[in-house]
């Protein structure tokens, strides 16, 4: 019994695997990146104790070589929020190497 079952789910198997007509869609090829411009965001849920965490960048290509960056971080916690602003510099030496330079502020707000 269990070895008709086994044969009748890889015979299923081999059915839906069949079925199936691969398309290609051109909503799903890679794009070219054609701005300099580039924004990235994301942000946490509001946690049991009212508690947030988000963070933005925004960065600018200025040549091949040499970009602009400035990030924001805001978390809030149960006794403060915290607040820092980065402006970043990066000199890119090769695709996966680059020298940074900027400066940073960050500050505690606090909630009493």
């Amino acid at each position: 019994m269990i070895t008709l079952v086994r044969i009748l789910f890889i015979f299923l198997c081999m059915i839906v695997g069949r079925a199936q007509n691969p398309q290609k869609s051109s909503a799903f090829e890679p794009q070219v990146e054609t701005s300099k411009l580039s924004i990235e965001a994301f942000s946490y849920p509001v946690f049991m104790d009212n508690e947030m965490h988000s963070e933005f960048t925004l960065g600018y290509k200025l040549d091949e070589k040499f970009a602009v960056e400035l990030q924001n971080f805001y978390d809030t916690y149960r006794t403060f929020d915290v607040q820092r602003v980065e402006l970043k510099l990066k000199k890119y030496v090769s695709d996966k190497l680059y020298f940074v330079n900027g400066v940073a502020m960050e500050r505690e707000l606090d909630k009493h």
